[in-house]
């Protein structure tokens, strides 16, 4: 299994963290260093985007959005010319928990027997706060659909999912940060997303490890906010 980091150059001590962190796991690893927010041009975001308002006002123009989702999409083009049967896509702040190795292999082997012929995508990350419902879990299973993106952080993609996700960029063009089109396309069912139960990824610039690309926020008020809000949401899913 290879893992691609998406990662900008300047972010050089969420480099040694993900060096860290990554030396401890069985995978081979790759930092996606094209698409840096200050290497951008109109000939290259043409090839997957469009300037059209999103959700929230945002658009497609803000630097550090188009990068991040660009360096996903050269992710995805590797994964296909490389002729990889799918590969593991970790932001350069994702933090893989406790137990992750034992739960990614047997995800894989739900995923190997089950769906590798569909345009997949499992997210392993508890970052939405969303999670299985206790109702609907099964002894054993670890995969189970999704309604939605957990964000991407962390998460598993097949070669299927990354050409079908290719190739609707470069014909209709992305007009969402990553992972609300992943959401995008799984609404129009073009993609399967899978949750994976339990999450075993969380998202460093949400839990306080840093800070933010986007909002700038760190420190140890985040921190304790994180772990109220997490420990809030899984027990209410605890209870439906």
């Amino acid at each position: 299994m290879k893992v691609f980091v998406i990662h900008a150059k300047k972010f050089t001590d969420r480099k040694a963290y993900m060096d860290c962190m990554l030396q401890a796991h069985p995978y081979p690893y790759e930092y996606i260093w094209e698409g840096d927010a200050d290497a951008l041009s109109p000939a290259v975001l043409a090839t997957y985007f469009t300037d059209r308002e999103v959700e929230k006002g945002v658009r497609m123009t803000v630097p550090r959005i188009l990068s991040c989702s660009l360096k996903h999409f050269y992710a995805y083009e590797k994964i296909v010319s490389e002729g990889l049967s799918g590969a593991l896509i970790l932001e350069d702040d994702a933090i893989l928990l406790k137990g992750f190795d034992e739960v990614f292999q047997q995800t894989m082997r739900e995923y190997e027997s089950g769906y590798a012929s569909e345009n997949v995508i499992i997210s392993y990350e508890d970052t939405r706060l969303r999670f299985v419902p206790r109702s609907q879990r099964r002894k054993g299973q670890y995969l189970y659909r999704g309604d939605r993106d957990r964000m991407a952080a962390a998460y598993f993609i097949n070669r299927n999912a990354a050409q079908a996700i290719l190739a609707e960029a470069k014909a209709s063009k992305c007009h969402l940060p990553i992972d609300l089109y992943h959401r995008h396309l799984l609404n129009e069912g073009k993609l399967l997303y899978l949750w994976c139960q339990p999450a075993v990824a969380s998202q460093g610039s949400h839990t306080g490890l840093f800070a933010s690309t986007l909002s700038f926020k760190s420190g140890l008020w985040l921190k304790i906010a994180w772990k109220c809000k997490l420990a809030y949401k899984k027990l209410l899913y605890e209870w439906r």
